[in-house]
C-alpha cells in the first residue's frame, strides 16, 4: 500500500516512519510532497485507493485525537511546504506556506515590528499545524483568537481539488465562513497548504507583572480585580508550586502600560519569564499519565483547579489560562472517567490531550458529543466522502 506515492513525490521523500505506530495502528510510510500540486496528487491517489492519511506539520499534536478507524496509516508531512513567506507590512497581511515553522515566521515578522495571533511557545510547530489544531494560548482572550485573524486559506480536499476561501483583505464578510470551519478541524476536512494571516504591530512596551499568593482563590480574585478596575490584560496565567502565582501581561504604549500597571500593582518580571511560563503543557503519550485540559468560564478557574486537585493531587494541576477559563492537569488514567463526569455535570468542556493507547480505546477524548454533531457528520461526508483524512480521530469518531 502507498507505493504509488513515489512517482508523485520522489523515492527520497517516501520514508519509513520514525514512530512505529499511531495509537497502536502501524504507520507504513511518511510522504513529503514539495508543493500544493504534489499534495493534490497524493490526495487523489489516497482517495482512489482508500488509503487513510494523517497530516503532520511539526508533529507536536499527533497525540491529540481519538484512536482512528484505520488498520494502518500513511503520514502526509507538509514540512517541505516551507519556502514561501510573503509579508505585506503596508496591508498588514502575511501569506505563508503551511509547513513554515512558527518560530521562523515570528522571527521574520519581529524584524518588521509585526506579529500574529498564533499561540506562543509551541516548540517545532508549523503555521498550518497551528491552524489545524488551534491550541489555546496565554495571550488569548474571549475576543482574541487565531481564528479571528485568519483571512484566507488554500486547502487541498480529499479528491485532490485545490480550493481557496477568504481573501487577502482584512474586511472580508462575503459568503459562508469556511476559513473558521477549517480552524481546529484537526486535518479531517482538507490539507492546509497556504495561510493568509492578519498582522498585528509589536507593542512598544511589554511588561509582565506577578503576585505570589497563598491560594488559587486569591489568584482568581486578582484576575477579577484587573477587570473590575478596567485593566485589560493582554495575557494571564496562573501556576502553583506550593503557593499560587498569577502573572499578567500588559502591552501597548509606554503611557498606557504605566497607567494600567498603577491600577493593579504587582512585582515585575523579565519578559523572558513570561515566555517560559506561557509554554504549553507537554504531551506525555508514552507515560502512564493523561494530560487533560478543562475549560469553563473565566470565573470558574479556581473551582476547576480545586476539582482537578481532588482527582490528580495538587502537584499535578496547572497552569491555568484565566482569561479563557482553561486549566490543565496530569491525571492517573483510572481517574479520568470520574473526572470527566464531574466536569460535564458542571457544563465544563474538556479535551484529553494525551493518554496511553490502551486507555484511549473506546473513549472520546473530545468529551460529550456536541449538539452540532449531525451537522459535523454531514460536513465530513461532503468534504471527505471516502473517509481518508484521519478517519475516526475527530470528535465522536468523525
Amino acid at each position: 500500500m502507498g507505493g504509488g506515492f513515489e512517482p508523485i513525490v520522489g523515492a527520497a521523500h517516501v520514508q519509513a516512519p520514525l514512530a512505529a505506530d499511531l495509537d497502536g495502528a502501524p504507520i507504513s510510510q511518511v510522504i513529503s510532497p514539495a508543493d500544493a500540486d504534489e499534495v493534490a496528487e497524493c490526495m487523489r491517489l489516497a482517495t482512489l485507493d482508500s488509503i487513510p492519511l494523517v497530516v503532520r506539520g511539526g508533529g507536536s499534536k499527533l497525540c491529540w485525537g481519538n484512536v482512528g478507524a484505520a488498520a494502518t496509516w500513511v503520514v502526509l508531512d507538509v514540512s517541505r511546504l516551507s519556502t514561501s513567506i510573503e509579508i505585506d507590512v503596508d496591508e498588514g497581511i502575511a501569506q505563508v506556506a503551511a509547513g513554515v515553522r512558527t518560530s521562523v515566521l515570528e522571527a521574520r515578522l519581529s524584524e518588521l515590528g509585526r506579529r500574529t495571533q498564533i499561540p506562543e511557545g509551541h516548540v517545532g510547530s508549523t503555521v498550518g499545524g497551528s491552524v489545524a489544531a488551534d491550541p489555546p494560548g496565554a495571550r488569548r482572550t474571549l475576543d482574541t483568537a487565531l481564528r479571528h485573524d485568519l483571512l484566507g486559506l488554500e486547502v487541498v480536499l480529499a479528491d485532490g481539488s485545490r480550493t481557496r476561501c477568504g481573501a487577502r483583505v482584512v474586511k472580508n464578510v462575503t459568503g459562508f465562513d469556511l476559513v473558521r470551519l477549517y480552524c481546529g478541524s484537526f486535518g479531517t476536512l482538507g490539507v492546509l497548504t497556504e495561510i493568509t494571516l492578519r498582522l498585528r504591530p509589536l507593542p512598544a512596551v511589554q511588561r509582565c507583572l506577578h503576585r505570589r499568593l497563598r491560594t488559587i482563590e486569591e489568584a482568581q480574585r486578582v484576575i477579577s480585580q484587573l477587570s473590575a478596575r478596567g485593566v485589560q490584560a493582554d495575557g494571564a496565567l496562573v501556576r502553583a508550586a506550593g503557593e499560587a502565582e498569577v502573572l499578567w501581561l500588559l502591552e501597548g504604549s509606554d503611557s498606557d502600560v504605566r497607567e494600567r500597571s498603577e491600577r493593579v500593582t504587582g512585582d515585575e518580571l523579565e519578559p523572558s519569564a513570561w515566555a517560559a511560563a506561557a509554554r504549553p503543557v507537554p504531551a506525555e503519550p508514552a507515560s502512564d499519565r493523561a494530560v487533560i485540559r478543562v475549560c469553563g468560564r473565566p470565573s470558574d478557574v479556581a473551582e476547576i483547579w480545586r476539582s482537578l486537585e481532588s482527582f490528580a493531587g495538587a502537584a499535578s494541576v496547572g497552569p491555568a489560562f484565566p482569561l479563557t477559563g482553561v486549566v490543565w492537569a496530569r491525571v492517573n488514567p483510572k481517574q479520568l472517567s470520574a473526572l470527566c463526569a464531574h466536569a460535564s455535570a458542571r457544563s465544563w468542556t474538556w479535551l484529553i490531550e494525551s493518554l496511553p493507547t490502551a486507555q484511549k480505546r473506546g473513549r472520546d477524548v473530545f468529551g460529550p458529543a456536541s449538539s452540532a454533531l449531525p451537522l459535523l457528520r454531514l460536513i465530513k461526508q461532503r468534504f471527505d466522502p471516502r473517509g481518508v483524512l484521519a478517519p475516526g480521530r475527530f470528535m465522536a469518531g468523525i
